[in-house]
């Protein structure tokens, strides 16, 4: 998916299509998304760079990892 396409997260509301009502955070509908993603942008409060969190299989099961580019480097951390 297009970094430019992909969903976003910003303050408690998921940003998901320009036409769309946005979701709130911790809503059943957040989480009926959240099991259906692949992939979207956050910026958290007060940052100016943003991270892209990708759900990628390992091994057999699905986990979540953010990415944030700095620096010149890419960064990687576990999210769940």
């Amino acid at each position: 998916m297009p970094y430019k396409d992909m969903p976003w997260i910003r303050g408690n509301e998921l940003l998901y299509l320009p036409d769309a009502v946005p979701i709130r955070v911790g809503s059943s509908a957040w989480f009926d998304w959240l099991a259906q993603a692949h992939a979207f942008c956050y910026q958290p409060p007060g940052m100016t760079q943003r991270m892209t969190v990708r759900r990628e299989q390992r091994r057999y099961s699905f986990y979540g990892y953010a990415y944030l580019k700095s620096a010149s480097k890419l960064h990687n951390a576990y999210v769940g």
